[in-house]
């Protein structure tokens, strides 16, 4: 998933990608001793909505990478007139020029989910009207004038967007977005509002859900395909409008989900995957029993014939054409797919114990092939495909760090003594706490709305609840999957 929001209008177009209306608003005035900073629009624009250069810019976050968008940099801009640093387990962004970031050592292939909350602390302070935030996937040729990449971001005002570059920037559901019911209003300018976004790579589609909303759904064929995407395979991250100053939490794939393993017309490998099968481990596939998984499913049966147990591997697929030529047109074109059980909170992946196998339902596709390409076992050993290694690895130790961080913040605020100290601490935790809570597929009520609303407007009936009730099963829950974690990668 990457973030936000970019196309142009011809011409004097600015970045009407991630603003609606920009030059038919005045110039803001900055807050109230705080110097205005250099405005710069496109080249011969008449926008009066030009980006404002943040003061001490730059990524100050370790492993971050970004671009700005185009018609910045021809005005002049550069990243360093951003900021993107890490505050605690969130990421701080204020914008400056539009901008992309992501992390380079962070792709993904096959199916897969990125996930983010967006908290816009204070509702359109650097702006004059509402501008986006969001997530983005397919990113190729990052950092180059040929970067292409597809995001869904939400604003403020209970209007999205999906666009892309390809490299230039194109539309996928109209000039000014949509509304929908799902996406969260700003209670008024100044106020907080915060967004939780999903983009995933499903069976021949990508999905954007909004607040756990599914507010648009487009065909793979229809984005992969000339002045558009390359793939939807690649980097995922965070896209930004201009001028706009946003906390992220929760910002990660999704990782272990029992999902769709095959991607069929429109998952487009340049080539076909080159499957290098580990040791100890065997695949068989048959047509899935009769009742277990829809008309015309097959079966995968994951032997473990090592005398070590297996708490994570990636389950690959290939065309069963010969290796190195590139499936008929509509043909199936691979896929990796991660099961984590040390991750997998409530999802039903276990751990496979020597001796023993599991059984995974595929859709039909009857050119593939299958073999596991990276195994990691319970004493810490691991075989296999390095970059895959590496991925789970990341994953685990991002999921650790998290789990840590919102631990410590929803024990700071059920120690709160009043309900004005429980608000302030919420104030800058309750995202954070939140984003955890549906990252690690934790099913607590509908509690995650109404944590946001007392964040805004609590009272002392509010307060004593959720202090007492739902802040410590949650807390519970948080402190069970960190322990499951820990059992199953210790030292983590």
């Amino acid at each position: 998933m990457r973030l936000i929001y970019r196309f142009t209008i011809p011409v004097t177009a600015f970045l009407v990608t991630s603003c609606m209306l920009a030059w038919a608003q005045p110039p803001q005035t900055p807050p109230a001793g705080q110097p205005a900073a250099p405005r710069v629009g496109f080249a011969g624009s008449a926008a009066a909505d030009g980006s404002r250069a943040v003061t001490d810019g730059g990524i100050k976050a370790a492993g971050w990478a970004g671009k700005i968008d185009d018609a910045e940099e021809k005005a002049g801009m550069t990243i360093n007139d951003a900021m993107l640093a890490q505050e605690g387990a969130s990421i701080h962004v204020i914008t400056g020029p539009a901008v992309s970031y992501w992390k380079p050592e962070r792709t993904a292939t096959g199916y897969y989910t990125v996930t983010a909350t967006f908290m816009e602390p204070k509702y359109m302070n650097l702006n004059t009207h509402p501008h986006p935030y969001g997530i983005f996937i397919g990113g190729n040729d990052m950092g180059t004038p040929n970067q292409t990449e597809l995001y869904c971001a939400a604003y403020g005002n209970g209007n999205f967007i999906v666009r892309g570059f390809g490299p230039g920037p194109f539309q996928v559901n109209g000039g000014r977005g949509e509304m929908n019911a799902a996406v969260h209003k700003a209670a008024g300018r100044g106020e907080p509002v915060s967004q939780h976004i999903e983009l995933s790579v499903k069976a021949g589609k990508v999905e954007c859900s909004i607040n756990g909303t599914v507010v648009g759904s487009y065909d793979i064929a229809s984005l992969v395909t000339d002045g558009k995407l390359k793939s939807t395979d690649g980097t995922f991250g965070l896209r930004f409008a201009h001028n706009t100053e946003v906390m992220v939490s929760g910002f990660g794939i999704g990782r272990g989900q029992i999902g769709p393993l095959i991607r069929g017309a429109g998952a487009l490998f340049a080539q076909p995957p080159q499957l290098v099968p580990v040791p100890g481990v065997t695949v068989t596939v048959q047509t899935a029993p009769t009742g277990s998984a829809p008309t015309g499913f097959r079966q995968i049966t994951i032997t473990n014939s090592a005398k070590k147990t297996i708490t994570a591997y990636v389950l690959a697929g290939a065309p069963a054409n010969a290796p190195g030529n590139p499936p008929q047109q509509g043909g199936y074109r691979g896929s990796f797919n991660t099961h984590d059980a040390a991750v997998s909170f409530g999802t039903g992946i276990k751990p496979i114990e020597p001796g023993t196998s599991t059984k995974i339902p595929v859709p039909p596709s009857k050119d593939a092939i299958f073999a596991i390409t990276a195994v990691v076992y319970a004493d810490g050993s691991s075989v296999g495909d390095q970059t895959q290694l590496a991925r789970i690895a990341t994953g685990r130790k991002d999921i650790s760090d998290n789990l840590k961080a919102v631990i410590t913040d929803t024990q700071a605020a059920i120690s709160a003594k009043t309900a004005d100290d429980y608000a302030a601490i919420m104030s800058t935790k309750v995202n954070r706490i939140t984003a955890a809570s549906e990252a690690i597929l934790m099913p607590i009520n509908s509690t995650y709305g109404e944590l946001a609303r007392i964040n805004q407007h609590y009272s002392g009936m509010a307060f004593q609840r959720v202090q007492t009730q739902v802040l410590p099963e949650i807390l519970d829950n948080f402190k069970k999957r960190l322990a499951t974690l820990q059992q199953l990668v210790p030292g983590i």
